[in-house]
């Protein structure tokens, strides 16, 4: 193991300790420790040795350890400068993050710290989030913390303070430094700790809930995958001295800054997933990619694999060059999403929103019905040059109907749109985001366009002035090639004023409405109720995909102050 954790490092090191003993904690619990420190020297990075003019006496030196602890059935780990550790780690179960912070929480204690991940698969959704206060129990907004993973949280108590990584199992202790005996007598007592756990309800019960891998494994289809390039480049910035990302060719390693410079402009980015044509195979391939990327499902769990131009990609750490999917999978930088919406990959572990059901009533409060929508049929009709109305029959038309006693509506549709109407009136904004389609209630699809589509948008309702400016010249135009005026109702000149007078107001109502013709609330109320009574029924998974679909577009809305509605048929 030890000899794994130097790999090439073997020629660079000055001097190495390495040391096995048994320690015995107290009467009855002993533990095996196993030591290794070594000091390395490398030279740095950013000198050109090519250039005769740098001496070569100058290096850097970084002293690192691993001390590996053995007691009864667990194995702990604690490092400096380390890396190499994954193919050992892989060969260990983790211990649930739950049972790790149910055993830390007391009945007095102070959670003052969280970092969330969103379990929404929308790539322009907010992806984590931080939270801090004296005590978050009383004071954070909890409206679908269940759609949110627990990354890390700091708590406090009498005795200690703590901070807990979730994905990782790591526990860090706050305090003064103790010497080798005082740290074994620590861990002897989280040991004993986790043999006598017991679930206790906590203030992190309200979050998503982790599932052993393997006891799902078998029933789950991945459809999404989101690699998370913002995490991949805080990686490269802060963890390599070299910032440049290689790639392999017959000539050996070419530096490609470009990709580098690429990958620190990227955010998220979600592919969609398809099932080999082998039946056998357990691999789920990206045709956007052209199959280069693959992601595989494993008994421990899922590891993402690249392929032909995509493989040649590498990073160099400790003077090694490390294949770009190799940190990608080490250090967890996907998240990938199943046809059942409720669970979500992320962190080398299974999450489950188990408390999305509960939710249905809060949902359903969105909708508002409207007997028109039964009688569309088109988004915008049969349009002309000749046209100075939308047609009567058109999600369009209702929307120039339902908002008629706006101060300013206008019709941002095509180009560089915020939504497809925009209404002012008195204190409050609206975007409305319009969709039809033939198909009726139960398309995932169909909802995921129209709700992306609000989403990516909602940053536009706090726009700069320059930009309002701009925005206000084309609303002085018509619709496309009609004659239909984009300023339904108003004076177009008047909407930077009214968006900016509204924008200063605090008590000022913002929301975002959908206006769609493929949902009926009776029929979705319906198939609700069949979920939550676990009666089968032909679209089960396309309810389940828009249940969570729906829960993402509301908790989004709610972050960002947003008021939601969705208008819907009957």
């Amino acid at each position: 193991m030890f000899k794994t954790v130097l790999g090439s490092l073997e020629d660079k090191v000055i001097f190495t300790v390495v040391k096995r003993k048994k320690e015995d904690i107290t009467d009855s619990v002993t533990a095996y420790c196993s030591l290794l420190i070594y000091k390395a020297a490398s030279f740095p990075t950013f000198f050109d040795f090519a250039n005769d003019s740098f001496p070569r006496k100058l290096n850097e030196e970084k002293i690192s350890y691993l001390l590996i602890v053995e007691i009864e059935d667990y194995v702990v780990l604690l490092k400096k400068n380390i890396a190499r550790l994954a193919s050992f780690i892989d060969d260990l179960e983790a211990i649930d993050g739950k049972v790790l912070s149910g055993i830390l929480v007391t009945s007095d204690t102070a959670f003052q710290k969280l970092k969330l991940t969103n379990m929404n698969m929308n790539e322009d959704a907010v992806r984590n989030k931080m939270y801090e206060a004296n005590h978050l129990e009383n004071s954070m907004p909890m409206f679908s913390a269940d759609q949110s993973i627990v990354q890390s949280v700091r708590m406090t108590n009498q005795r200690e303070t703590c901070l807990l990584n979730t994905s990782t199992s790591k526990i860090a202790k706050f305090g003064s430094k103790k010497n080798i005996h005082s740290l074994l007598i620590w861990i002897a007592d989280i040991v004993k700790k986790l043999n006598t756990y017991s679930t206790i309800p906590s203030f992190l019960s309200h979050f998503a809930v982790p599932i052993k891998w393997k006891d799902k494994s078998k029933d789950l289809k991945p459809i999404t995958v989101i690699i998370n390039l913002f995490e991949l480049h805080n990686y490269i910035e802060n963890a390599l001295s070299d910032k440049s990302i290689y790639r392999k060719t017959k000539q050996g390693m070419v530096d490609k800054s470009l990709l580098y410079s690429w990958l620190s402009k990227k955010g998220s980015v979600c592919f969609k997933l398809d099932e080999k044509a082998n039946k056998e195979s357990k691999d789920y391939v990206c045709h956007e990619l052209k199959d280069n990327l693959l992601v595989r499902k494993n008994k421990s769990g899922i590891k993402l694999y690249l392929k032909n131009a995509l493989a040649t990609f590498y990073c160099k750490k400790d003077e090694e060059y490390i294949p770009l999917v190799d940190i990608m999978n080490t250090m967890s930088y996907f998240s990938v999403g199943f046809e059942d919406y409720s669970y979500i990959y992320y962190g080398k572990r299974l999450y489950q929103n188990a408390k999305i059901l509960e939710q249905k009533s809060s949902i359903l409060y969105v909708f508002e019905v409207f007997e028109v929508l039964n009688n569309v049929t088109s988004e915008k009709g049969s349009l002309t040059q000749d046209c100075t109305e939308f047609s009567t029959d058109s999600i369009f038309y209702f929307v120039d109907d339902f908002f008629k006693d706006s101060e300013i509506l206008v019709c941002d549709d095509l180009g560089n749109e915020w939504a497809d109407h925009i209404a002012i009136k008195n204190n409050s904004i609206s975007f409305i985001h319009s969709k039809y389609k033939q198909e009726s209630s139960f398309s995932a699809s169909n909802l995921q366009d129209v709700i992306g589509q609000a989403i990516k948008n909602i940053g536009n309702l706090f726009p700069d002035d320059e930009t309002l400016k701009n925005k206000t010249e084309k609303f002085s135009k018509c619709v496309g090639k009609t004659n239909i005026p984009r300023c339904r109702k108003g004076d177009y000149e008047d909407f930077a004023a009214k968006f900016r007078e509204v924008r200063s107001n605090p008590n000022a109502v913002k929301e975002v409405c959908l206006a769609i013709n493929f949902i009926s609330k009776k029929e979705l109320t319906e198939a609700l109720a069949n979920l939550e009574n676990d009666t089968g029924f032909k679209q089960k998974h396309s309810v389940i995909q828009m249940l969570w679909l729906l829960n993402g577009f509301i908790s989004i809305c709610k972050e960002r102050d947003l008021h939601c509605r969705i208008f819907c048929r009957p």
